[in-house]
């Protein structure tokens, strides 16, 4: 129920705070303040995992808002879906410890933008939390909406680690494709 109340403030206050316009390029890092609060902890007294995904939910969400993307996607009927995710915990986020969460679009191809988000505590700026994350367009094409958004620009280049992981997303897909 908190996640709910917390996506619905952050959506509101993105949609208010854009007015329903582009506020950033779409390579620009879009960041959220947080803090850990009782709700969000596991038995051990830190962050639970699925709560980390929730904040990327919302993250995203907050992303996808203030660099344009929903609403173009959106005009043409389409929608942005969750992929794939890829997250690595290096260090716990405790109760009460304050940190934001960075969101950037950091590549796309044919059918998927790729995000990195980045969860850094604000006392020493440690990044506690990395994803990367494979937002999927449904009618929709990533090109098609940054054309719309910015005119043509050249795309990020790929990433190592990106490379490896996106093929990795793809020989899964096709050995799940032999088994059905």
């Amino acid at each position: 129920m908190i996640h709910l109340v917390r996506m619905l403030y952050s959506v509101t206050v993105g949609w208010i705070r854009t007015n329903g316009s582009v506020k950033k390029h779409i390579l620009e890092v879009s960041t959220l303040k947080r803090i850990c609060m009782p709700q969000d902890l596991d038995l051990f007294l830190h962050m639970n995992n699925a709560t980390y995904l929730k904040h990327c939910d919302i993250g995203r969400i907050y992303l996808w808002l203030e660099n344009g993307v929903w609403n173009e996607v959106s005009k043409c009927g389409g929608s942005l879906t969750l992929g794939a995710s890829n997250n690595r915990y290096r260090r716990s986020i405790t109760l009460f410890t304050s940190f934001r969460i960075e969101s950037k679009v950091i590549y796309w191809n044919d059918t998927a933008f790729y995000v990195e988000q980045k969860f850094v505590r604000n006392k020493d700026n440690f990044v506690c939390m990395i994803s990367l994350m494979k937002q999927t367009l449904i009618n929709s094409k990533p090109e098609d909406v940054v054309k719309k958004l910015h005119g043509p620009i050249r795309k990020p280049e790929l990433l190592p680690e990106l490379e490896s992981w996106i093929q990795s997303i793809v020989m899964s897909s096709e050995r799940l494709r032999k088994n059905n």
